[in-house]
């Protein structure tokens, strides 16, 4: 009977331990089956976008921060270069707050003394108008440019020359015409040939549609006397047919008389403190030096040919300081002017020489207002400190504001 009794209560343990074992799997899987995902509201949509749109915003804000502050390094490097700017900005600083001295002074008069009280901290900042150069363009007469020959391969280059400093016509040489044509026209290029056996060749290879016509370069020192005149003798009809004119360089009239009748322009290749030697029975009239600048040598050119003197040449920095003087007297006879470029150049030349090519009416000069933001460094009250030397320049806007700057 015990036996049966044991018996029984241990099955009934058993069964009640699989039974509770059971259960609480059920229980188990129950809880821990994945819910389906709701879709989310419109509310937390919005959230989640703005989160990603604030992330976007802060990256462009910051490249915005860095791309605004390289920009006014680079103005205000670019507004240092000769002739940018025809006012300086401390200047046009300065009569600011010389103004600013005057109101407040007449504001003290009629006794409005606390007139800034309320308002020093509007006082930190000044906003000044600047105008700069924007560009050159042609107005009344012709500016050319032979480039040196590394400025000569740049497009980039070619174009700003054009574009920015209103160079109208180009002389290159023959391996820098596909350069020269992805910015001139045909008839603003000018090949220029120094070497004259490549001349019937240059002639059969291209088309009118590369360039107008050529330049040759002191021949009688490149070429000789001579082969210049059996070359041009030869050929010289059949490259006006095709392409137009011929332009020649010499270094004194004497020289240029040897091939008179067989170009149609002639011009002086002389500089200002030029000095050039070739043996006497070359030249006799080769061994010279200018003591100031070549205009009035331009005179006795012009007396001699007449209209066929129609252009002449200013060398960058050998003639840099009688820009004034020789753009001055080119206009006034009548001349075309070609700035030849040494090696070495830089773009200080260019700044320098189409300033004075617009003071005297060769160019018109556009101007783009900008402004300059001053902050106040001083240690007195910003609203009466009158010294250039409290305000720091913190800033340059660019305005979509141009005119045509008056001479």
């Amino acid at each position: 009977m015990k036996l049966k009794t044991n018996q029984f209560i241990h099955s009934f343990i058993h069964s009640f331990i699989h039974i509770s074992f059971l259960i609480v799997i059920l229980i188990l899987n129950t809880s821990c089956k994945e819910k389906p995902v709701e879709p989310k509201t419109s509310t937390e949509k919005l959230n989640s976008k703005m989160l990603v749109d604030e992330k976007i915003t802060t990256s462009v804000v910051d490249e915005d921060k860095k791309s605004s502050k390289e920009k006014f390094l680079k103005l205000k490097t670019e507004h240092q270069k000769p002739f940018v700017l025809l006012k300086k900005p401390e200047e046009i600083l300065k009569e600011y707050l010389l103004k600013q001295k005057e109101r407040n002074e007449k504001l003290v008069l009629k006794k409005i003394n606390s007139i800034h009280k309320t308002q020093t901290s509007s006082c930190y900042t000044i906003q000044t108008e600047v105008w700069a150069l924007n560009k050159y363009q042609p107005f009344n007469g012709t500016i050319g440019i032979r480039p040196h020959d590394d400025w000569q391969e740049n497009a980039l280059v070619l174009n700003e020359l054009k574009n920015r400093f209103g160079f109208q016509k180009l002389i290159v040489k023959e391996m820098s015409i596909p350069q020269a044509k992805q910015v001139y026209p045909s008839n603003e290029i000018i090949i220029a040939i120094t070497e004259l056996s490549y001349f019937y060749s240059i002639m059969n290879l291209y088309s009118s549609n590369d360039f107008s016509t050529c330049y040759i370069d002191e021949p009688q020192l490149n070429n000789g006397i001579e082969f210049t005149r059996q070359i041009l003798s030869q050929y010289g009809n059949q490259w006006r047919n095709k392409f137009g004119p011929i332009l020649l360089g010499e270094r004194t009239i004497e020289l240029a008389d040897e091939f008179d009748d067989l170009v149609d322009k002639l011009t002086s290749t002389i500089y200002s403190h030029y000095e050039y030697y070739t043996p006497y029975s070359i030249c006799k009239t080769c061994y010279f030096q200018y003591p100031s600048d070549q205009g009035p040598k331009w005179v006795d050119w012009k007396n001699h040919y007449g209209n066929k003197f129609n252009f002449v040449w200013i060398s960058d920095n050998k003639d840099e300081d009688e820009y004034d003087a020789l753009t001055s007297r080119a206009k006034n006879m009548g001349l075309d002017i070609f700035l030849y470029q040494e090696v070495g150049s830089t773009w200080n030349y260019i700044y320098d020489f189409a300033y004075w090519s617009w003071l005297h009416y060769y160019l018109d000069r556009i101007e783009r207002k900008y402004i300059y933001v001053w902050s106040y460094i001083g240690n007195e009250d910003p609203c009466y400190d009158y010294q250039i030397t409290s305000w720091e320049l913190i800033d340059i806007i660019e305005t979509n504001i141009t005119q045509l700057k008056n001479r």
